[in-house]
């Protein structure tokens, strides 16, 4: 009798798993996926940061942001480009049949808007998404950013995707953690 109230309890409870929202993919907490907590040196660009103490650059797994100019000249050449965008693009587009990888005004804004995003954050928790792509072709960590804002943990690379500033990126795969996350925030 004892053993029967027991299964039964088993199975109510796995059902009650199964049919909620309950995941153990969409937790940023795991520490299977943890690289650690880091305090931001620069943002490069919308999808690719520096940290202090950790010795190569990241690349924000799942992000494609535009490219930017750098340097100090970086918004007065990203006004420029934006007065005459179409014919701008155009032109470096050529005869290509493929998109042009260059400077655009919407790399400039996924900048901005990483800044704006990370002002006030004094550290960061970087993730991996798995153990078997943990490095892209520039020797550049894959990683996501969680960051904690009001007692609250945000991940970052979700984010960029929901505000617009990047399509859900799979060059690397899709997220094994997040997809489902990527793609209902895209």
């Amino acid at each position: 009798m004892k053993t029967t109230v027991n299964i039964r309890f088993l199975v109510l409870i796995f059902f009650v798993c199964l049919t909620s929202n309950f995941s153990l993919h969409a937790q940023t907490n795991d520490s299977a996926y943890l690289i650690g907590k880091y305090k931001l040196k620069k943002i490069v660009d919308g999808d690719t940061f520096n940290f202090e103490n950790l010795s190569k650059s990241t690349r924000l797994v799942c992000l494609d942001t535009e490219e930017i100019y750098k340097g100090k000249k970086a918004e007065e050449n990203t006004l420029k480009i934006s007065e005459k965008w179409p014919d701008f693009y155009y032109e470096k587009k050529g005869d290509s049949k493929m998109p042009v990888k260059s400077n655009s005004p919407f790399g400039y804004a996924a900048y901005l808007w990483a800044n704006k995003f990370m002002s006030g954050v004094d550290s960061v928790i970087l993730e991996i998404d798995d153990n078997e792509r943990t490095t892209d072709l520039y020797d550049r960590t894959l990683v996501y950013v969680i960051i904690e804002k009001n007692n609250e943990r945000i991940n970052y690379n979700l984010e960029c995707v929901r505000n617009g500033y990047s399509p859900y990126f799979s060059k690397y795969g899709d997220s094994k953690r997040f997809h489902n996350d990527f793609v209902e925030a895209q």
